[in-house]
C-alpha cells in the first residue's frame, strides 16, 4: 500500500497492522469509478473516496487507485495507492 505523508510505502505486513490499527471509517462515499481489466487474472480499479471519521475536522478526500489479482477463484488486493484531493 502507498498513503502520502509519512505513512508511505508499506509492505504486506505493515499494511495488516495500519489497517488493523486504524480507526474506522464513520462513513465513505464512492464516485468516479473506472475498472480496467489487465489480463484474465488482473483489474486496476481507479475511483475518488469522501471519508469521514468520528475524531476527524474534515473529510478525508482522495482518489485512489487498487490492484487486485485473481488467485484460486478469489479477488486479492495486490497493490493500493491513495493520493489526496480537494
Amino acid at each position: 500500500m502507498n498513503f502520502p505523508g509519512q505513512a508511505g510505502l508499506l509492505l504486506r505486513q505493515q499494511s495488516i497492522e495500519a489497517v488493523a490499527g486504524a480507526q474506522r471509517w464513520e462513513e465513505t462515499a464512492i464516485g468516479q469509478r473506472q475498472r480496467l481489466r489487465i489480463s484474465p487474472r488482473i483489474v486496476l480499479l481507479t475511483y475518488h473516496v469522501t471519508d469521514r471519521r468520528p475524531s476527524a475536522e474534515s473529510d478525508y478526500r482522495a482518489h485512489a487507485l487498487s490492484c487486485y489479482r485473481l488467485d484460486e477463484g478469489h479477488w486479492l488486493l495486490a497493490y493500493h495507492q491513495q493520493v489526496p484531493s480537494s
